[in-house]
């Protein structure tokens, strides 16, 4: 039985996933803590999803279910947020499992560490069974400007510092890095509304990354609880894999990331004088490799179209700039970093193209 006021309400928008919903709502419909809402936004599916999830509901008046014409993930996760009535706030993926304990969990060690928002453990699953927890370096508790200053960081993106320490063999590209996926955190709802946080509908992909970390420049205290509670079920068809397959989404997602992490960093800098774009300036220079990579072992758009794309790119003002800022360490590792400095992108994309014409790179 829910209350009117729930200790928490998990928002899991749903698109053709009929293969895995039931699992993602059994899991939900199993939390020890019974005081919950369990919000599913229907987002025009054409297969079963939404006669799944209705029958859940049937069956659990803690389920509310919404169907609406398809217009994205985030604008189904608004739609969420606008139905919730929780004290807490859970975004989870109908495609994934957690566990029954999940949010039991996070409400008490919330309480019992004084934190209004909960990190957790997670780890990928796939037909073989559940891989090992993802490691982590998160302290247990964050208060004030610990969330910007030392939590925010790891989930904004890589610094020059971060691209040097892995040149030089010092550390490892995505150690001390954390997903930024909104399924591995217990948001407070004040803390939501009381912003007006929203999700950019405007985002094909990375949605996550702003949510979060616009979360992080309000929030006053998070916690961190080592315990694996989620399990990511990576597949085929999933809006990170088509975007990873397809450099011209890539592009345009990348681009649009980075212009929403420029509008965070100036509304941080007018709250608190701190200027996190060092944060994520390496993190440009990186998608300018990786840009050059797939594009250039793409063979199946034009190579006139291919260039423009990285020119587009490599064009913009703050990557040009990134990439002009950066001095990478003197290091094997470095070449690629010093090619993109010295003779540009698109040498490197033709000389991509060239080795996968011959099969040196695939």
């Amino acid at each position: 039985m829910t209350s009117k006021r729930p200790k928490a309400s998990i928002i899991i928008p749903a698109y053709n996933t009929e293969s895995y919903i039931g699992r993602a709502l059994s899991c939900a419909a199993a939390q020890t803590e019974r005081d919950i809402q369990i919000v599913v936004v229907d987002d025009g599916s054409t297969d079963g999803t939404l006669d799944i999830a209705r029958r859940y509901a049937e069956l659990d008046s803690r389920f509310e279910v919404i169907h609406v014409e398809n217009g994205g993930v985030s604008r189904a996760r608004n739609i969420g947020i606008d139905h919730a009535c929780g004290e807490k706030l859970f975004f989870l993926d109908s495609d994934d499992e957690f566990s029954a304990e999940l949010v039991h969990n996070c409400l008490n060690f919330a309480g019992a560490h004084d934190v209004s928002s909960v990190l957790y453990g997670f780890s990928n699953q796939t037909d073989a069974g559940k891989g090992t927890p993802f490691p982590h370096e998160l302290k247990m508790e964050y208060r004030g400007d610990e969330v910007i200053c030392e939590l925010l960081p790891r989930f904004v993106g890589h610094s020059y510092v971060d691209i040097c320490n892995w040149v030089r063999g010092d550390r490892g590209l995505r150690e001390g890095k954390e997903h930024t996926a909104l399924w591995r955190i217990m948001l407070d709802t004040g803390v939501v509304r009381n912003n007006g946080m929203r999700f950019n509908e405007a985002l094909d992909l990375g949605e996550d990354t702003i949510f979060i970390n616009t979360y992080f420049s309000f929030e006053k205290s998070v916690g961190f609880l080592d315990e694996c509670l989620y399990w990511l079920t990576a597949r085929i068809g999933s809006l990170n894999w088509t975007s990873n397959n397809d450099p011209v989404l890539m592009a345009r997602n990348k681009l649009k990331i980075m212009e929403e992490k420029n509008l965070l960093a100036q509304s941080i800098a007018c709250k608190t004088d701190l200027d996190i774009r060092p944060f994520y300036a390496g993190t440009q220079v990186l998608s300018a490799l990786q840009l050059c990579l797939e594009l250039g072992r793409n063979r199946t758009i034009a190579p006139r179209m291919r260039a423009n794309i990285l020119s587009e790119y490599l064009g913009n003002d703050t990557v040009y700039k990134c990439i002009e800022d950066f001095v990478p360490p003197l290091a094997f590792r470095s070449i690629p970093f010093f090619a993109l400095k010295t003779v540009g992108g698109l040498p490197i994309m033709h000389a991509v193209a060239l080795g996968a014409k011959l099969g040196v790179v695939r």
